[in-house]
């Protein structure tokens, strides 16, 4: 029996363990799932090697960056964004993939921006999205708690509100809102969206988030980031299998 895993920490608002276990359930797949809380990535090279049994491992915050000096190779794809989110284990050793790119590409089938985006945070998951927006050519601003050469602060909207009504789309891809804390949101002039404005969440649990809470007292458009987690886990599937 294959086995598989998440590591990350927290992990108590992951659904990755139930996707994997309905399909296990609904194609009669003898394998297991299990969630590894890890709560420092120093302590990976230890616990990996002691986990023999296992043939690939999705990773989670705060680890999808972190955790690139500990493996063995990179697919280029996951090279060239810094972030991977799903490990395979092979002769050579633990290969890196990011399968949050085309989980999150494949998501916005219905949901394209038609202008400007604004994505919050810099972390993992907001390299996938900027990686995104890259290769389909859409103009976009980071956003996040310390002004960089290439991120504007939250303190922009300080002194200037309307600015948010500039970007087609508001990206959250921060974990601000995500369970057990459903009550923090990225400090945003919400009162200033305009009702066309859509709002993405990658935060899953809860839905709706805070964030998109706020976008719908407005009239927003939005969607959460449950079929991004759905689509990205086929990927790792894939990855894992061959098929």
């Amino acid at each position: 029996m294959k086995n598989y895993g998440l590591i990350g920490y927290p992990l108590e608002h992951s659904f990755s363990q139930k996707i994997f276990e309905e399909k296990f359930r609904k194609e009669q797949i003898q394998a297991s799932y299990s969630l590894f809380p890890l709560p420092e990535i120093k302590e990976f090279p230890k616990w990996i090697s002691s986990q023999t049994q296992l043939s690939g491992l999705q990773v989670t915050l705060p680890h999808k960056e972190k955790i690139i000096p500990y493996l063995n190779d990179l697919d280029p794809h996951a090279q060239k964004i810094a972030a991977v989110n799903t490990l395979k284990k092979t002769k050579q050793g633990w290969i890196g993939y990011n399968t949050d790119y085309q989980g999150f590409k494949d998501s916005l089938s219905d949901f394209y921006p038609s202008g400007k985006v604004l994505i919050l945070g810099t972390g993992g998951a907001a390299k996938a999205v900027q990686a995104v927006f890259q290769d389909m050519n859409i103009p976009y601003d980071l956003m996040s708690r310390q002004t960089s050469p290439k991120t504007l602060s939250y303190s922009l909207f300080q002194t200037k509100p309307k600015a948010i009504q500039s970007y087609a789309m508001i990206i959250n891809a921060t974990p601000l809102g995500m369970h057990p804390h459903p009550k923090t949101t990225p400090p945003l002039p919400y009162q200033e969206l305009l009702g066309h404005q859509k709002l993405y969440d990658l935060v899953y649990n809860p839905s709706p988030s805070f964030f998109l809470k706020k976008g719908l007292e407005k009239g927003c458009p939005i969607k959460d980031g449950q079929e991004m987690l759905l689509r990205q886990a086929h990927i790792s599937w894939e990855i894992w299998t061959g098929k």
